[in-house]
């Protein structure tokens, strides 16, 4: 399904030659009879990579498809933290890179 670049917004997941991204930040500049420039700062959900993008208002990307779930965070052990899915009650495990800074917070 393909995206207009100018319906963006913060927390938007697209699709950008194959890879995943969440929109940090966004703005658009309107160029008056150019059209407009967009530039956001994304951040690659498979690396964590952030990077500034420039796109033309008139281009359009993919939507990613990408589940949101609730989980419930259990416990670290040795740099490898586990978390329970509230619906299933499955659990799986992330390491230090997965979780990020958000391993602070936890």
């Amino acid at each position: 399904m393909a995206l207009s670049i100018t319906n963006l917004k913060k927390g938007t997941v697209f699709q950008l030659d194959g890879v995943p991204y969440r929109v940090l930040d966004y703005g658009q500049k309107v160029m008056g009879r150019g059209g407009s420039i967009v530039n956001v700062r994304i951040k690659s959900l498979l690396d964590g990579k952030v990077l500034d993008k420039t796109f033309k208002g008139s281009e359009q990307i993919e939507h990613a498809d990408v589940e949101n779930r609730a989980v419930q965070f259990l416990y670290s052990d040795a740099g490898i933290f586990h978390f329970m899915d509230e619906s299933t009650y499955a659990q799986f495990e992330l390491d230090t890179e997965g979780v990020g800074d958000q391993a602070f917070f936890l």
